[in-house]
């Protein structure tokens, strides 16, 4: 089969392109240099010029605070974009996956959010990826939005990269311990939608509506980090002495974040078979590509 992947050029989108292979997938790669996907005219003249069984689209503004101040470029990516390219793909008659993220919650939540809980966006980048999901699933009612969280990987900036640079730079870090998720690496998520996409096309299994894709097990920004360093050790040995967990308002952020955004993934198990994946795992191939990547220490 062929796959369109848009963002291609993200950290998700590289681990789609780099995985499709061994899923028995043709991908092609499409950036926002080659398609402003906001604009109705080149969608269509992508798809008019490709030949695609179906799309994965990975594209998105997700300068979390910067979206405070920059609304309307990131509505443009994330809503407009969204519902051009989910137009587009009906249209055509192409299955369509949207990824989509945690932050369209608010965070008030106790248990795991499951895909058929209310959405409540306290952030304007949630609330452009929110809208962006209600417009897919309105221009196209086949398609599948999949939720995911905590995003990272070998490609681009991430937490993980960040975690580790700063350990060599700084003797204490204080991070934030009272925010509770699931951090994702990009492999297990690229694996997972290309399962779902690849049974889409092929099996009479359809991915449709929302789904969840997170990893496990659940985990604050602090254990995070804590596990990150303690990883990179078997490297080199890093500056930091002293990491220290401090709650959210000692660390203000322009954009506000979910406290809690666990995600149910019971229904991405039942219909796919595909279950949430050990972060810990990835963050152990994020660091050994990083530190091979370096030459040794950042």
């Amino acid at each position: 089969m062929r796959l369109l992947v848009l963002g291609a050029g993200g950290q998700l989108g590289c681990d789609i392109l780099a995985r499709a292979e061994g899923h028995g997938v043709v991908a092609e790669g499409v950036g926002h240099a080659q398609c402003d996907i906001a604009l109705v005219s080149q969608v269509r003249e992508l798809f008019d010029t490709g030949s695609y069984d179906a799309v994965i689209n990975a594209a998105a503004y997700t300068k979390v605070d910067l979206a405070e101040a920059d609304e309307e470029l990131a509505d443009r990516v994330n809503r407009v974009g969204a519902g051009v390219v989910a137009d587009q793909c009906r249209a055509n008659g192409l299955p369509l996956l949207h990824v989509s993220t945690d932050y369209v919650f608010d965070g008030n939540a106790t248990e795991p959010y499951s895909h058929l809980a209310e959405v409540s966006p306290q952030s304007v980048y949630g609330n452009t990826k929110a809208e962006g999901e209600r417009l897919v699933l309105e221009m196209h009612p086949d398609a599948a939005v999949v939720r995911t969280s905590w995003l990272f990987g070998e490609h681009g900036p991430n937490f993980v990269k960040t975690m580790v640079r700063l350990a060599f730079e700084r003797e204490t870090l204080r991070v934030v311990n009272d925010q509770v998720g699931c951090p994702t690496w990009t492999g297990g998520l690229a694996d997972a939608l290309l399962t779902m996409v690849t049974k889409t096309v092929s099996e009479d299994v359809k991915a449709r509506g929302i789904y969840h894709y997170c990893g496990a097990p659940q985990s604050s920004w602090f254990e995070f980090a804590r596990y990150i360093i303690d990883e990179a050790r078997q490297y080199d040995e890093p500056k930091v002495r002293e990491l220290l967990p401090i709650p959210t308002e000692e660390y203000p952020t322009p954009a506000t974040r979910p406290m809690y955004s666990v995600l149910d993934c019971s229904r991405l198990e039942k219909e796919f078979g595909v279950v949430p994946g050990d972060w810990r795992y990835g963050v152990r191939q994020v660091l050994k590509a990083e530190f091979s990547r370096l030459g040794g220490r950042p």
